[in-house]
């Protein structure tokens, strides 16, 4: 590579008796002459001609062109576009060792352009790691927005399901504001429900059972899988199932507390006990199940349901809270949290 290099004259490396061509510009004009880049005529001066010819016309042309071409140490010129420049000179690597023929080599010179080049690299691979960073952090940016915004959307989206979901628990408490329901009843094959329901009413003290008290009583399934179905009956009115409720809870204090025992009312049976309730819906029966198991933790005396309303007070003397859905249980456990008693929740 470096011979190649160094076959054609440097133009300013030795005397001006060089024995090796020189690869020179220069301008060549329609009559012949040659004038040529030289220390008394520069390369600059001869591009100053502002009348070359730009190689977009014909050979009778009558402007100068600028041309490139070996000059032999004999003075002998021949210029690019000669026929025989281009095979004049030697191949460097034919293998005929001649040095009596111009070569023109390319190589690679190494002075600082290639340190150049790297840095030249260098600052564009920061740029594009610069780049790169911003539109990671601008992506990230957009990206917490948005999570931040679907976020929003969940919870209000979330709170008009479970407004609806209270709205549709209230509807099915109203529906069932005449209902009452019997727990741990015993199922006996080809049963009465009806007359059950009836024997009840005589065993906690109903005197006066009117037709059409009953509206209709059954069984329906549960979701324990083991001990009997539960009754549900209906009654002709709200104020006909409050007054059956409370003479079942009048019949446990007269008999000191004790439950009320399946064999009481009809005979022949186990001594069950027996439990009466209002019907309420199984999500007021999962809250109601929270908030006796808060009753406990914080020894509040009473838990009971009204009217398919939970209410709670903390002892004899204290107000009563009412607890209707969730929001109204998480509101009084705040109170409590803050050194409290509860205090009358909403009943809406």
């Amino acid at each position: 590579m470096a011979s190649n290099l160094t076959n054609l004259c440097g133009g300013g490396c030795c005397s001006d008796s060089c024995c090796r061509p020189r690869l020179s510009v220069g301008v060549v004009y329609p009559n012949g002459m040659l004038e040529l880049a030289s220390q008394s005529n520069t390369l600059s001066n001869l591009l100053g001609t502002s009348n070359l010819c730009g190689s977009c016309c014909g050979t009778d042309c009558c402007r100068p062109r600028l041309s490139v071409g070996v000059v032999y140490p004999n003075d002998t010129i021949q210029l690019a576009g000669d026929k025989n420049m281009m095979t004049g000179l030697c191949g460097s690597g034919c293998g005929c060792g001649c040095d009596c023929r111009p070569r023109l080599s390319v190589g690679v010179v190494y002075d600082g352009s290639n340190s150049m080049s790297q840095s030249y690299i260098d600052e564009k691979f920061n740029q594009l790691d610069v780049k790169m960073n911003s539109w990671i952090q601008e992506l990230k940016t957009e990206f917490n927005q948005r999570y931040v915004e679907f976020e929003e959307i969940i919870k209000a989206k979330d709170k008009n399901i479970e407004e609806l979901e209270d709205r549709m628990d209230e509807m099915e408490i109203r529906s069932r504001m005449s209902n009452i329901e019997i727990r741990n009843f015993p199922e006996t094959k080809g049963e009465n429900v009806t007359a059950i329901v009836e024997q009840l009413a005589k065993t906690i003290g109903i005197q006066y059972l009117k037709e059409g008290d009953i509206q209709v009583a059954h069984r329906v399934p549960s979701k324990q899988g083991n001990g009997p179905k539960p009754i549900v009956a209906q009654l002709r009115s709200r104020y006909v199932r409050n007054q059956w409720i409370g003479k079942f809870k009048q019949y446990k204090r007269t008999h000191n507390h004790q439950p009320l025992k399946a064999s009481e009312i009809k005979n022949g049976l186990q001594q069950t006990p027996v439990y009466v309730h209002e019907h309420i819906t199984v999500k007021r029966k999962m809250l109601l199940s929270e908030v006796r198991k808060f009753a406990k933790e914080r020894n509040i005396k009473f838990v009971w349901v009204a009217d398919g309303t939970i209410l709670i007070r903390e002892n004899e003397n204290g107000r009563i809270s009412r607890v209707s859905k969730n929001r109204d249980f998480e509101n009084l456990k705040k109170k409590f949290s803050n050194g409290g008693s509860g205090t009358e929740g909403s009943n809406q």
